[in-house]
């Protein structure tokens, strides 16, 4: 497990920064781009599917709970699933403003390498401890958050929920 002091110690080998602001999130996720984007950094080819799934995870999170505000709560049922979609469909396309920032970070220490995610977005933050305690594998939502806490060594909220901080460790 990657200790959290070592971010303290090091200085990241690279970054790379996007912000995606209203238009830009009306579009196609970002997120295959900002893979490629990643992947140019040489980082190692088994952790691309799982890296992937952890960026799209934090993606979605940011747009639909923080920048669209969409209520969790609409996905307790099947027809509520669809509601929620049908929702963040009109959301969507009335958007004029809010942004998803998307800060990726490489830290090498040894033989241990490791990449810190933080994105924010411009919503007015969610009750994250909330909706951990009340989501399962078999609810309808929350389970993007379980599956992001199981992929990576550690996660943490930020600012009222309005930004989350990963850590991904990286195959040797």
């Amino acid at each position: 497990m990657v200790e959290k002091e070592h971010t303290h110690i090091l200085t990241a080998d690279w970054q790379i920064s996007r912000v995606y602001n209203a238009p830009q999130l009306k579009l196609e996720t970002p997120i295959p781009a900002l893979l490629e984007s990643l992947l140019e950094r040489r980082l190692p080819k088994n952790d691309q599917e799982t890296l992937y799934t952890v960026l799209a995870e934090l993606y979605a999170n940011a747009l639909d709970h923080g920048v669209l505000n969409l209520p969790s709560a609409l996905k307790h049922s099947v027809d509520g699933v669809e509601q929620y979609y049908a929702e963040r469909e009109q959301r969507l396309e009335t958007l004029d403003n809010g942004s998803i920032s998307i800060t990726v970070s490489h830290f090498q220490n040894k033989d241990k390498r490791w990449l810190e995610i933080l994105v924010e977005d411009t919503g007015e933050g969610f009750d994250w401890k909330m909706t951990e305690e009340q989501s399962s594998d078999h609810d309808f939502f929350g389970r993007g958050l379980l599956l992001i806490r199981s992929l990576c060594q550690s996660m943490d909220f930020r600012h009222d929920g309005r930004s989350i901080h990963v850590v991904f460790s990286l195959s040797p």
